[in-house]
C-alpha cells in the first residue's frame, strides 16, 4: 500500500501513514517458498492497519528503522563501558531510540542517551538474556532494560498508562536488544509523565526511581545509578 501525498507520517523514520504499520516481506511471504534476502526482509513489505487505529510500532518496523538509520547517526553517547565487557555494544541502538522518542514525545528536557546506558548497566549489566521475577502483578522482567510483562501489556494501549505512541511487542521480543530498548525507553517516558504530575521538582532521575519501583531517591540502587551517571558526565566535560 503506497502512501499518498496527503497522508501524514508521524516521524521522519517511519515508512507508513498514521494508523498503519510496516509488515516486512518475510511476513508477507511467509506461506511461500520464495527466499527473502536480508535487504528484502527489512525494505520490502507493505503498510497494514493497526489493531488500535493509533500510532503504533511493531517489531518489523523497529528493525527497519534500526537497520536503516541507527548506523548512519553520529552518536554522542559516552564511550565508557562502565567496566562491562558489553558496555559499549548497544550504543547506536540506545542513541537511535532516544533520538526517536525525543522527537516523537518532545519533552521539555530531552532524555540523554547516556542516561539509558546507565539504566541498562544497573538493570541487566548489559546482559540481553537477563530475566528476573518482578512479582505476581508485574510478572517477569526481561532483557537489557528489564521490561516487565505488565509493562508490555500497558504499552499496547491502556486507559491510564499508554494511550498513544503504542508499542506492540510480546515477552519473547524482550530478549532482542533493538526491541527491548525501544520498549524500555518508551516506558521511561511514561514514568517521566508520572513524575511530572507527582513531584514538585520532577526530573529524569525521579523517573528512574519510578521505573525501578523504588519509593525514595535514597535507595542504594538509585544512588548507584547516580554515581555511574555522574562519572560518565564528568568524563565528557
Amino acid at each position: 500500500m503506497a502512501k499518498k501525498k496527503n497522508e501524514k507520517i508521524k516521524h521522519r523514520w517511519r515508512k507508513c501513514p498514521l494508523g498503519t504499520h510496516w509488515r516486512s516481506a518475510s511476513n508477507v511471504d511467509k506461506h511461500h517458498r520464495k527466499k527473502i534476502t536480508v535487504k528484502e526482509h527489512y525494505r520490502k513489505g507493505t503498510c497494514v492497519k493497526n489493531r488500535s487505529g493509533k500510532d503504533s510500532l511493531y517489531a518489523d518496523e523497529m528493525f527497519l528503522i534500526s537497520n536503516t538509520y541507527f548506523s548512519k547517526n553520529k552518536t554522542n553517547i559516552s564511550s565508557n563501558s562502565l567496566g562491562y565487557r558489553k558496555g559499549n555494544q548497544y550504543d547506536q541502538i540506545i542513541d537511535g531510540w532516544v533520538t526517536y522518542w525525543n522527537e516523537i514525545l518532545k519533552p521539555k528536557v530531552p532524555l540523554d542517551p547516556d542516561f539509558v546506558k546507565v539504566m541498562i548497566a544497573t538493570e541487566s549489566s548489559f546482559n540481553s538474556r537477563a530475566e528476573a521475577f518482578a512479582g505476581k502483578r508485574a510478572g517477569h522482567a526481561r532483557g537489557l532494560m528489564q521490561v516487565t510483562d505488565i509493562t508490555l501489556k500497558y504499552l499496547k494501549g491502556h486507559k491510564t498508562e499508554a494511550r498513544n505512541q503504542l508499542v506492540e511487542l510480546d515477552e519473547d521480543d524482550m530478549y532482542d536488544p533493538v526491541l527491548n530498548i525501544a520498549a524500555g525507553v518508551r516506558w521511561l517516558y511514561r514514568k517521566k509523565q508520572i513524575a511530572d504530575a507527582k513531584f514538585e521538582e520532577p526530573s529524569w532521575l525521579k523517573s528512574v526511581m519510578l521505573y525501578k519501583g523504588y519509593r525514595s531517591m535514597n535507595n542504594k540502587n538509585v544512588k548507584k545509578f547516580i554515581r555511574l551517571y555522574e562519572r560518565i558526565k564528568s568524563e565528557k566535560h
